[in-house]
């Protein structure tokens, strides 16, 4: 795991303490400490004035030194970082260095800040400008972390300087005292002249040393009293940027290291800090009595959602509240808690009516990557429960909220793999059910029965089942059904300009199946049925639409990670009207996860076109990028088509003109 920002910061002594602490007993203007060996710039100065064409921004990375001393007690982390500015625009933009440290478990130390020119040192620690920034940027969402950001402005910036900037933290680590963790790249995004990264080890326990992608292993030497691991390169070439790159992914070499061996050692320590806890409040114990006689899928839905639902999520993140669990009785008493809080209650409750449960550790954003890491405490950011049912496995994320399902058919939660929480356990990948019905089922009917002079009639049936019913059910609890019905008008009036709704917008919620129901039904005035509408009048099977957020990249050398799995599909109906020289057929096409297909049936006077849209993994690898985006580029252009209905004009809008020359019945769909 990288280190936040890295946690420098020279606070402005103005500045209020944080945590009870004082500026002084956190931060501090000092050398670098005596255990640190100097790098030498020398490679990267010889360079440093020569813009080349693989730094677009302008900017190149001249050294890049971390150097780690690890003892029984804890650690001193130092850090040194110059770069170069060889644009007027990167050195106008680049003089600011943002740090972030944490005054609960760290105390900081700024070594030095120089300017480099023409070859000559220029120290600049005494003229920076420096303001607090950033106190708790996330407590809009709940979460308060105790961390303090500062951003400091270095004067006098030049195009072809370095700046060059070193601090040094000393971390305690009261959650696993005399224990280790580090994650960090050998290669990145921007070229970097010379990169270093040297870990002492004092400590009684033996680093372990993972590496991903090309990374080269570490050079071993001994001391006195310490075994020291150095990485270290120059010239390293840029390696291409892309996004949603798979956590699993090995495409930036990196290693990660750790003091601990197993990841059976850290459920170890997280069985006992996070051991069911059955002292509830009064108030609770009443609703376990009430509860204990359900069936007992019954008692987990009542469980799973009264956590869900009715315990807010606030995460209170300072100090020991990052790894420390609050007890259940005191969760249920202030009606508030963040994943850990939340999960534990959630096994607390499960355990006190008779269910197997223990919460279980992951990462939102790399939990799929975990696999690739070295055992740690630290490797994790959020907290679910495992529930056992038979042999089937159930995670279940209590941080949720107005999930539906009936256990154990839920949204599962999946963030790759997670790790149970109880004595024995390691990494266990966190299996989603593939949905067996359409997540996003659309059903539009055009009733072009009546006589057009009468105009026309529209009704839309949606049903959203899983992951779909839950975003949209917390989507309604956060707006007016007023709003829904207004949203939902206009997206059809912009299609078709003059529509207007019958009724309001009906919305029917089966928690139980987790199926969302939504039913419109519009008009199109005569008078809005103009030449020019009718003439092009389109259709757009939007809902089976999925929303790739990257899929331009045919030649990307590394897979693609998407939002989720999915499935979609849209039937347009079009009554009333002679399509049969429209023939009947299905087309159905499959590019790596992407299964795409498209079918034209008719029922007497009727015509439906089905579409349907299913990505059967949510990642796409690399060599497949090219035929899906192939395939997703084709099946989203036969989505929207066109029927010229002239023939069918109003008689009181027909004129002598059109009822001669009009074209009849025409359809303009794209194939597959």
């Amino acid at each position: 795991m990288a280190l936040p920002l890295l946690s420098a910061s020279w606070l402005l002594l103005a500045a209020a303490p944080a945590s009870g602490l004082s500026d002084a007993d956190t931060i501090t203007i000092s050398a670098a400490p005596d255990w640190v060996v100097e790098a030498s710039l020398e490679h990267g100065l010889a360079t440093a004035t020569v813009p080349t064409a693989a730094t677009p921004s302008g900017q190149r990375t001249v050294l890049y030194d971390t150097q780690v001393d690890v003892r029984n007690d804890g650690y001193s982390l130092y850090r040194r970082h110059a770069t170069a500015y060889d644009t007027m625009v990167s050195a106008r933009s680049g003089p600011q260095v943002t740090l972030t440290f944490d005054p609960s478990k760290e105390h900081l130390a700024i070594n030095e800040v120089n300017i480099w020119r023409n070859g000559q040192s220029i120290d600049v620690t005494s003229d920076l400008d420096i303001t607090r920034v950033q106190d708790e940027p996330r407590r809009a969402a709940g979460v308060i972390t105790g961390f303090i950001t500062v951003q400091a402005t270095v004067p006098d910036l030049q195009p072809g300087d370095v700046l060059d900037w070193s601090a040094t933290w000393d971390v305690t680590t009261p959650n696993w005292p005399g224990h280790f963790s580090y994650d960090f790249n050998t290669e990145w995004a921007v070229t970097s002249e010379h990169d270093r990264t040297r870990i002492i080890n004092r400590s009684d326990n033996p680093l372990r040393i993972v590496g991903r992608g090309d990374a080269e292993e570490a050079l071993v030497t001994k001391a006195a009293d310490a075994t020291i691991y150095s990485w270290e390169r120059q010239d390293i070439p840029a390696v291409p940027y892309y996004d949603d790159i798979p956590a699993d992914a090995p495409y930036y070499a990196g290693v990660s290291v750790s003091t601990i061996t197993a990841w059976q050692d850290v459920a170890r320590w997280g069985a006992d800090l996070y051991a069911a806890d059955l002292r509830f409040t009064p108030d609770m114990e009443q609703k376990l009595a009430a509860n204990r006689a359900l069936p007992v899928t019954e008692r987990i839905d009542w469980a799973t959602r009264f956590v869900q639902d009715d315990i807010t999520y606030f995460s209170n993140s300072v100090g020991m509240g990052a790894h420390m669990p609050r007890r259940p009785a005191e969760t249920l008493k202030s009606g508030y808690g963040d994943c850990k809080d939340k999960s534990l209650l959630l096994v607390s409750i499960l355990k006190a009516l008779g269910v197997e449960a223990v919460v279980a550790l992951t990462d939102v954003d790399e939990g799929a990557g975990l696999i690739m890491r070295a055992p740690s405490p630290f490797a994790f950011d959020h907290a679910v429960v495992r529930i056992s049912h038979g042999d089937d496995t159930v995670y279940v994320d209590a941080t949720e909220m107005l999930q539906g399902g009936s256990f154990p058919n839920v949204d599962r939660a999946d963030f790759g793999y997670a790790l149970p929480l109880r004595a024995g356990a390691t990494l266990e990948a966190m299996a989603p059910a593939r949905p067996p019905l359409p997540l996003t089922d659309v059903t539009e009917r055009y009733d072009f029965s009546a006589a057009l002079d009468d105009g026309l009639q529209l009704s839309i049936r949606t049903v959203r089942r899983g992951a779909e019913a839950n975003h949209f059910r917390r989507q309604l609890a956060a707006m007016k059904k007023d709003d829904l019905a207004r949203e939902y008008r206009e997206y059809y009036q912009a299609i078709y300009p003059g529509l207007e709704g019958i009724d309001a917008v009906r919305v029917e919620d089966d928690r139980a199946r987790n199926e969302l129901t939504i039913e419109e039904v519009y008009t199109i005035p005569p008078q809005a049925l103009t030449p020019t509408l009718l003439r092009h009048f389109p259709f757009d099977a939007d809902g089976a639409r999925y929303r790739f957020a990257t899929l331009n990249e045919a030649e990307r050398p590394v897979a693609l990670q998407t939002d989720r799995a999915f499935f979609g599909q849209h039937r347009i109906i079009v009554d009333g009207l002679d399509l049969n020289d429209q023939p009947s057929s299905t087309q159905s096409t499959i590019a790596g996860p992407l299964h795409a297909q498209r079918r034209v049936s008719h029922d007497g006077g009727r015509t439906i076109f089905d579409y349907r849209l299913e990505m059967t993994d949510n990642r796409i690898e690399a060599q497949d990028m090219a035929a899906v985006a192939d395939l997703y580029d084709r099946f989203t252009t036969s989505l929207t088509f066109r029927l010229d209905l002239r023939e069918a004009l109003p008689s009181a809008a027909r004129t002598a003109d059109q009822s001669t020359t009009g074209k009849g019945l025409m359809i303009e769909l794209g194939g597959l």
